[in-house]
């Protein structure tokens, strides 16, 4: 009797537990429905298909009702609840917990606004799969040190914001955007690397330019370096571009240099020489605050002679306390000892033997017209130039440049 008994307890428990999973996955969801689900809250986001996102427990703030209700430690995101994909990370999602390591399913695409946002026990971040990081993902987040972005194609703005530990940022080959504060004010940001396959950035010495290296986008803050001359060809700087507050003291302009966006030089607190050789300051298009907080009583302005009064009347520019005449600065020139270019002449092909560890090489038309850039790397590097004619070649590196004639035979 007593073994039956056992047997039909077992039985109906079976039963229910059967009943309790098939009840689950036959719950017709509408869009907007919130259930709880393991540790996790979810959020129904289509019904056909049946996907979903992972939320919070209230819709507005406050989101939890109590600290024991966040999130915390490793988070492991399934990649199916109750038979719904789940495809997001939605806002708030994980905003100011303890959440310390993270691994999410290839079925999410998509990290929403402040869905991390001052998660002071996240260290380090790989999401591959993610598409899009929206606006403020990530910020505040103290101790996150290393970013790795695989997949993104959308980085929104101030996304990694105010991150203060973040040194180092690799963007993978399928970036697409990337907004000028994503990486705002991340102090100890030294070193951002791109995929070389990436079709729309590129990076030289740690720092970020358009692919066409026609616009510098980002110059880590933590960038130890004293003195940054910007590549000749690059036509405009970013908005919150150069935000180095600790190391760079000169900065020179090149002679392409056109625009200036919004906040370019906002945060050079430290710089106290401002080289640029243009000699009508009008030619430059300057976006609002583009000089920001730099110490206008203790970096000097050096540009070419006789057209300090030019600058001194010039909107922003007339700022500058000391507007010196200087067009007689030099860039040092670099010692050729090790460097060969060869065979020259010839029918368009060049080999480049160079001393440098890194180096940025500008060709130039006779008539001053530059005509393509490329990086360049110790030791032999390959160069073809189609069309015959008489070309300048100008190699820089952090330590200065030097320029060699080059001739192209039909």
């Amino acid at each position: 009797m007593k073994r039956n008994q056992i047997y039909i307890a077992v039985i109906l428990y079976a039963l229910f537990m059967n009943f309790s999973v098939i009840s689950k996955a036959q719950v017709r969801y509408e869009k907007g429905d919130v259930f709880f689900e393991g540790k996790l809250w979810y959020r129904v986001t289509s019904v056909s298909p049946p996907e979903v996102e992972v939320t919070t427990k209230n819709s507005s703030a406050p989101y939890w009702d109590n600290e024991a209700e966040k999130p915390s430690g490793r988070i492991e995101v399934p990649e199916t609840v109750r038979g719904m994909t789940v495809t997001a990370i939605g806002d708030y999602a994980f905003s100011e917990t303890n959440v310390s390591s993270l691994h999410l399913p290839a079925t999410v695409t998509r990290l929403g606004s402040y869905a991390f946002y001052r998660c002071n026990s996240l260290f380090f971040l790989n999401i591959d799969g993610v598409e899009l990081i929206d606006e403020a993902t990530f910020a505040e987040c103290k101790i996150l040190n290393e970013v790795s972005l695989p997949s993104v194609k959308v980085i929104w703005k101030d996304a990694f914001a105010r991150c203060p530990d973040l040194s180092k940022v690799y963007i993978g080959r399928y970036a697409l955007t990337i907004f000028s504060t994503a990486f705002n004010e991340c102090k100890f940001l030294s070193k951002i690397s791109v995929h070389p396959e990436n079709e729309r950035f590129y990076t030289f010495d740690n720092i970020l330019f358009n692919k066409k290296e026609t616009s510098l986008l980002l110059y880590p803050n933590y960038k130890s370096e004293h003195e940054y001359r910007i590549p000749e060809g690059v036509t405009a700087i970013g908005a919150h571009a150069i935000n180095n507050k600790v190391f760079l003291k000169t900065l020179y302009f090149p002679t392409t240099l056109i625009l200036l966006n919004d906040s370019a030089l906002r945060d050079c607190r430290g710089l106290t020489r401002l080289v640029s050789y243009e000699p009508e300051p009008n030619h430059f298009q300057l976006n609002d605050n583009v000089f920001g907080n730099i110490d206008y009583e203790k970096c000097e302005l050096v540009v070419p002679f006789g057209t300090e009064e030019k600058y001194r009347n010039a909107a922003q520019w007339k700022k500058f306390k000391y507007i010196i005449g200087g067009s007689n600065v030099k860039v040092k020139e670099l010692d050729p000892s090790g460097l060969r270019i060869y065979p020259n002449p010839s029918r368009g092909e060049y080999w480049i033997e160079l001393p440098w560890e890194d180096a940025r090489l500008c060709v130039y038309r006779e008539t001053g017209e530059i005509v393509f850039t490329q990086s360049l790397k110790k030791g032999k590097n390959r160069l073809y130039i189609d069309t015959p004619g008489v070309y300048m070649l100008r190699i820089e590196t952090g330590e200065g440049q030097i320029t060699r004639k080059l001739v192209v035979h039909p």
